[in-house]
């Protein structure tokens, strides 16, 4: 069994030390993790060099094909996609996967932990085991042959929603398991978590709903206080600690 993270790199250096260091810390390493990055001089490659990961360096031309790219590399195995910033709950956590994954070749999803400023956000659990709860720090993959490997990439095409749309695909041919454990932690501040105009517009392709509630988000975001927009988006759905 080979279990492997890919995590794609852009924005700054600090976060992808941080997401680095949460995978080096863990008490059982993960098969190999791919960095995928533009851009990183020869120094910041050399301080983050390890035996398990390797590099593809200055090949991506947007978020989704350094992800394709990372698909590329890991076909047949187990993967999860921990970009940078996002980290592992705790040191144990990978030891924990590699006794459970194993066992099925369905897709795993768990919990993640949203995180901004001093607010942990923890899905609740009827939120949690309801049908649209899909988060890819916390999505784990299984195994794809080589002749089905293009029926799993990312559509391009879009900038932020293709990984909802990747892991229902994955969903639909694989089915899911749930367990009810907080496998990551992703801090607040990327393009998936703001609210723009650019998500809404790609939501208006997938529903008309969905837009109308991204454009009121939109809204709220420029008028209120941050605390208390990200604890009026998540109250129903997230408890707060």
């Amino acid at each position: 069994m080979i279990f492997t993270i890919i995590t794609v790199h852009k924005g700054k250096f600090s976060s992808l030390l941080k997401t680095i260091y949460s995978v080096d810390c863990q008490s059982k390493k993960p098969s190999k993790h791919f960095v995928i990055a533009k851009n990183l001089t020869k120094n910041q490659k050399k301080k983050i060099k390890k035996k398990y990961r390797k590099f593809i360096i200055n090949k991506d031309i947007s978020i989704y094909n350094a992800m394709n790219l990372g698909l590329k590399k890991t076909i047949n195995h187990y993967i999860l996609f921990l970009n940078s910033g996002d980290q592992l709950i705790d040191m144990n956590i990978i030891k924990y996967l590699f006794k459970i994954i194993k066992f099925s070749k369905k897709c795993f999803i768990f919990k993640t932990q949203i995180i901004f400023k001093h607010i942990n956000f923890n899905p609740k659990n009827n939120f949690f085991f309801s049908q649209n709860y899909l988060a890819h720090p916390s999505f784990i993959r299984p195994p794809v042959l080589k002749k089905t490997h293009q029926l799993f990439k990312f559509n391009e095409d879009f900038k932020i929603i293709s990984d909802g749309i990747w892991m229902k695909i994955n969903t639909s041919q694989f089915g899911s398991i749930k367990i009810n454990k907080i496998l990551s932690k992703h801090f607040v501040g990327g393009i998936s978590s703001v609210p723009s105009l650019t998500l809404a517009f790609e939501k208006s392709k997938i529903s008309f709903k969905e837009f109308i509630k991204e454009i009121i988000k939109i809204i709220l975001y420029q008028f209120l206080n941050k605390d208390i927009f990200y604890k009026f988006i998540y109250y129903s759905k997230f408890d707060t600690k």
